[in-house]
C-alpha cells in the first residue's frame, strides 16, 4: 500500500498497484483496518522472494495500528 500526497490534508491510496481513491487522514485511519487483508496478501506474496537491488533496504514495521512501510 502506498499513500501519494494529493493535497495538504489528503492522499491517493494505492493498494497492490491500484488507486482505490483519495482520502483525508481522518478517512484513511477510519478505513485502514479494512485494507489489512489486501496488505497482508501482498506481504505474504513477497515472503521468500529476494528484494535485493529493488530498494536500498526494506523496513517492515507491522503492529496492531500500523501497516507495511518501505523507507
Amino acid at each position: 500500500m502506498s499513500l501519494k500526497p494529493t493535497t495538504d490534508v489528503g492522499s491517493q491510496v494505492i493498494v497492490n498497484g491500484h488507486a482505490i481513491g483519495n482520502m483525508s487522514a481522518k478517512e484513511y485511519f477510519a478505513h485502514k483496518k479494512e485494507l489489512i487483508p489486501d496488505i497482508m496478501d501482498a506481504y505474504n506474496s513477497l515472503c521468500g522472494v529476494p528484494v535485493v537491488g529493488v530498494v536500498p533496504y526494506l523496513h517492515v514495521d507491522i503492529d496492531d495500528e500500523d501497516s507495511l512501510s518501505t523507507r
